[in-house]
């Protein structure tokens, strides 16, 4: 019977939205994908905490020595995330805003046609925030995707699907980030057939930030893996 229990790791962060680096206790080094993609039951939190994740194992006689520089340590991404906020915070989260920037350039532009189809169609405004959001995350990620292949080759590595559990722990955080998303599905709720565009604007803009809080990477939370024996001693799946 495989033995699993949940055991505290050291790791580091990476110039990414959803990767990041760790060692296991047996010195194998991994990259984790921490995308929760479509599957949407996993973001249910009595689900969520069974969901696992896909990973790149690094073989031991590959050289990191390339891409190690981006690799950034606890104390680090502590640090950083005190010192972000705001504009400063976004533009980073979106690689410079230029995501950002065209999202919001082209509700300038289409604004009124897109409310005036959202009342013809009598689609609730809160349903296509959500739906945008979340088609905007997946586009983030996905960007964020194409750039970490660059930087790194990972595809030289061994990729794993579904093979490891994770867990971040700070309370704090955790707090703050659960009184945020339910301060958007408040609104979400308030809002419900309302059209007027700056309000849509504004809560697509915060309902994306609430997709990378309850689903993306807690960088200054202590980290937790689930791991068994097989890839303890090396053997994979």
């Amino acid at each position: 019977m495989t033995k699993r229990k949940w055991i505290s790791v050291k790791w580091a962060g990476l110039p990414s939205i959803r990767y990041f680096f760790l060692t296991l206790p047996n010195g194998q080094r991994i990259i984790v994908d921490n995308w929760s993609g479509f599957r949407i039951l996993h973001y249910i939190p009595f689900i969520r905490k069974y969901q696992k994740f896909d990973a790149y194992f690094i073989p031991d006689d590959i050289d990191i020595s390339d891409w190690e520089h981006l690799l950034v340590s606890e104390y680090d991404m502590v640090w950083g995330a005190a010192k972000v906020s705001g504009r400063i915070f976004v533009l980073r989260l979106v690689a410079g805003g230029t995501i950002g920037g065209v999202i919001l350039g082209l509700f300038e532009m289409l604004g009124k046609t897109l409310i005036n189809i959202l009342k013809f169609l009598h689609i609730p405004s809160f349903v296509f925030i959500i739906i945008f959001s979340f088609l905007l995350w997946w586009l983030t990620n996905y960007v964020s995707n194409v750039n970490i292949k660059k930087k790194i080759p990972i595809k030289r590595f061994d990729f794993q699907e579904k093979i490891i559990k994770i867990k971040f722990r700070d309370l704090l955080f955790s707090i703050g980030i659960n009184i945020f998303v339910i301060g958007i599905i408040f609104f979400l709720v308030i809002l419900r057939m309302d059209y007027s565009d700056e309000m849509i604007i504004g809560l697509i803009f915060l309902t994306w930030m609430a997709f990378f809080a309850y689903s993306g990477i807690i960088r200054t939370a202590d980290l937790y893996i689930t791991y068994n024996e097989e890839i303890e001693n090396g053997k994979g799946k």
